[in-house]
């Protein structure tokens, strides 16, 4: 398996910077080998510098296919839906020429939209070519929380890639969320780290492994594509 490589930048604002460029420059790869590339990004308030800095680079951006790895079960025009997030800071000026798929679907609950929304995410089509993924100062990733119900289902390696319901510890608590075999799938994973606390963790999870205890940690060190890890201070 892969080690992952660690970067580190001063500041959250270069990293979200070289993150963009980096992720730009994996979607015109894919683009040039086979047409089209597949982003898959997560949500929460951590990735709006990145998306505000991907959206003014120059992939084609008409032939790139953005989905989440992740979503709350709440109204789609909620302050606090992924897809929202998405398209406000994401979705403008060069990047609105992609074509963005949502996971939240008429259902009323998780559980039983997970069906629709699965279907909905393959229309971007697996595996990702580049994965973006941040991680909570309790370990978690897209919405894969320590203790959830379920949770070894969901964090099992050899299960079907797909969409697991999830519980948050924290409102909005009803939550979609790729699965863990689902997010090893992709060819590329980036995992944005910002700040000295998640720093410390992320250094407590390189030197011990805890897949229970940090969901984060299987993705780190289960992963069978490259994993970049970006930090700032």
């Amino acid at each position: 398996m892969p080690t992952p490589e660690v970067l580190h930048f001063s500041d959250a604002g270069e990293l979200a910077r070289q993150l963009a460029r980096d992720v730009a420059a994996g979607l015109a790869a894919a683009i040039a080998r086979r047409g089209e590339a597949r982003l898959v990004v997560s949500g929460g308030k951590s990735p709006i510098p990145f998306f505000e800095a991907l959206r003014a680079t120059e992939p084609d951006w008409a032939k790139v296919r953005i989905t989440l790895a992740d979503e709350r079960w709440v109204p789609t025009d909620s302050p606090d839906s992924n897809e929202r997030l998405v398209r406000e800071h994401l979705l403008q000026g060069p990047a609105a020429a992609s074509t963005f798929i949502g996971l939240k679907q008429s259902a009323p609950s998780a559980a039983k939209g997970i069906a629709a929304a699965w279907h909905a995410a393959l229309d971007t089509g697996m595996e990702a070519d580049e994965l973006i993924l941040g991680m909570g100062e309790d370990g978690h990733t897209a919405s894969l929380f320590p203790n959830m119900p379920d949770i070894d289902d969901a964090m099992n390696p050899k299960r079907w890639c797909g969409l697991v319901p999830a519980k948050a510890p924290v409102p909005p608590t009803e939550r979609i969320s790729l699965n863990l075999s689902a997010l090893l799938s992709a060819r590329s994973i980036r995992l944005q780290i910002p700040g000295r606390p998640k720093r410390a963790l992320l250094e407590r999870m390189l030197a011990a492994p805890n897949a229970v205890r940090w969901p984060v940690s299987a993705v780190l060190s289960l992963a069978r594509s490259p994993v970049i890890v970006y930090t700032s201070d």
